[in-house]
């Protein structure tokens, strides 16, 4: 398929609702969805929950480790993550994320109409959607749990397709 780079690194229960979201997404008109983010390491989850709770070279050492790129300035070095290394569903695959631009105009506004429909393709997919997480908004966010709780997914069980 045509999203199979993109999303590598989804496990296979999550694969087709992310595809399936992808061809919903990029079919209205005016978008383009750039996935930035399938599955990540533990160093990775660990770099990015550093991001503003810790000093800039802090942060572009834990990047540096997980073999990210440095952050560039102090600006940049802002939360975009609550979960530590083990409480992400990119830890196990079984989440992305998508920076969505609407003729050509990055989306980022949580009050910004457009996420309505993000929300209803994330539910037609059978996908979570960050943007109704509490207190983080998180529009670009899908994951699939299966109805399993972060612990069972600690624990090394999958949720089935």
């Amino acid at each position: 398929m045509a999203f199979k780079d993109e999303l590598k690194g989804l496990a296979e229960s999550i694969l087709p609702r992310a595809q399936k979201f992808l061809a919903l997404a990029r079919n209205e008109k005016g978008v383009t969805v750039i996935v930035v983010f399938t599955s990540r390491t533990l160093l990775e989850q660990k770099a990015l929950w550093m991001q503003g709770r810790y000093i800039l070279s802090d942060v572009n050492g834990a990047r540096r480790v997980a073999g990210m790129p440095a952050l560039t300035s102090n600006s940049d070095n802002k939360i975009v993550t609550k979960a530590k290394p083990g409480q992400s569903y990119h830890n196990f695959g079984l989440a992305f994320d998508c920076n969505f631009y609407l003729n050509g105009e990055w989306i980022s506004d949580p009050k910004d109409p457009f996420w309505k429909k993000v929300a209803a393709w994330a539910k037609e997919c059978g996908l979570e959607w960050g943007g109704n997480f509490k207190g983080l908004f998180d529009g670009g966010h899908f994951q699939y749990s299966g109805g399993l709780p972060l612990a069972a997914l600690q624990a090394g069980r999958r949720p089935t397709a």
